[in-house]
């Protein structure tokens, strides 16, 4: 009988390429990178104060000047931590059977250990970016909710979405309404197609489902960071106290620049933003925007455009971007996964903080133990997370804009 490698699988070896598996799940994160983070977020909160107006006692008159006399105006915003995790287990028995090189590419802690602190740092890139309500995405009215297949309205959204992922349903983008009872399991993701297929039908896992509504990682609803999106709403915000500031006194240097530029040519529409704030005192030296309003800008500079490397201070990472004159400033210009569709975030960087209490992330061993055992189960638990906030010193010195 001729040996073939059928019936002499049983001594065949298998092949592996060289080196170890490839990770590919998102790692760059532009702006979380390059804001400016500080780990001494001790206490109940931190105050920020903010000048937004002048004393008032000018006149050309000096008995007017006197009559017109009013103080300083000041807020401050009073503002606390939020809280995010990752989770990781490990059966003990495939935790020693990966100790090694002999028993596997990887260690299996190594991996999960890994991969549970660059779900965090994700998580975070993309709640610097939020209005705190923690919505990732939002159903398309064109799905079918007695199906399984989910179709995002933006698909430009499913990069916040993994397979594995519970997710929770709400129509309202927080606020407060709550999420709908019941939860979502992602079977699979159409990076393409912008849609996730869930391993039951919609209206199976969340009975009142509905198209438009807003979705949530299982836990997420209302409970992430404020990050630019609250600081520099697109919309201006109301009286509602935010950080325990009524920011309508003026809207413009207590929340920011706003507007709709999408009817102009992409670089006529990063001039006119970045005026609209140098106007006002700001300095734009960083832009960020998703990927394919950075391809658009770069088709349109053409033999114009001019490359630039951006470092990290505190990281050992870099990002390309480019260079373009705003008239004040030069600023840099960064494509960001995690920046909303269709919009571009004009910053002095200078102005925003990462606060967090201690590291970001990290792994919550303050027991000294960075694995926990699982008291039901032969598995090991390792817990990361951060407790931080942003913080924005001068928001009128920057500016969200549809683009």
């Amino acid at each position: 009988m001729t040996s073939t490698t059928v019936n002499m699988a049983a001594i065949l070896k298998s092949l592996y390429p060289t080196g170890l598996p490839k990770d590919l799940t998102y790692k760059d994160n532009p702006l979380l990178a390059l804001i400016a983070k500080k780990e001494d977020f001790y206490g109940a909160n931190t105050v920020g104060p903010l000048k937004y107006a002048p004393n008032s006692g000018r006149s050309a008159t000096f008995a007017s000047a006197q009559a017109n006399e009013s103080n300083v105006k000041n807020v401050a915003f009073t503002y606390t931590r939020n809280s995010d995790y990752a989770i990781a287990r490990i059966q003990n028995e495939a935790l020693l059977a990966s100790k090694n090189n002999s028993g596997a590419f990887i260690s299996i802690l190594k991996q999960e250990m890994e991969s549970a602190q660059q779900n965090i740092v994700n998580s975070a890139a993309q709640a610097i970016y939020g209005s705190g309500s923690g919505s990732i995405g939002r159903i398309a009215a064109t799905t079918t909710i007695a199906s399984a297949v989910l179709q995002l309205s933006d698909p430009n959204s499913i990069v916040f979405f993994e397979v594995g992922y519970v997710l929770q349903l709400s129509a309202t983008d927080g606020g407060g309404a709550g999420v709908r009872t019941g939860s979502l399991t992602i079977a699979g993701v159409d990076r393409v197609a912008g849609s996730i297929t869930l391993s039951g039908n919609i209206s199976t896992g969340v009975a009142a489902a509905a198209v438009n509504d807003f979705i949530f990682i299982s836990g997420d609803y209302d409970s992430k960071m404020k990050g630019l999106s609250a600081w520099n709403p697109q919309v201006a915000p109301s009286a509602t106290a935010f950080f325990g500031v009524d920011r309508t006194a003026d809207i413009t240097r207590l929340s920011g620049w706003r507007g709709d530029l999408s009817s102009l040519p992409i670089e006529e529409a990063l001039i006119q933003g970045g005026m609209n704030i140098q106007r006002d005192g700001g300095k734009i030296d960083h832009v960020f925007m998703p990927f394919d309003k950075y391809a658009d800008l770069t088709k349109s500079l053409g033999s114009k455009v001019q490359y630039v490397d951006v470092m990290a201070k505190d990281a050992q990472v870099g990002f390309q971007g480019v260079k373009v004159n705003l008239g004040k400033s030069i600023a840099t210009v960064i494509p960001d996964r995690n920046c909303p569709s269709g919009t571009m975030k004009m910053l002095t960087l200078d102005s925003w903080l990462l606060h967090s209490l201690e590291g970001m992330p990290m792994v919550l061993d303050m027991d000294g133990l960075k694995q926990l055992r699982v008291s039901n189960a032969d598995s090991l638990e390792i817990r990361v997370g951060y407790y931080a906030q942003v913080f924005c010193n001068s928001p009128g010195h920057n500016g969200t804009f549809l683009i």
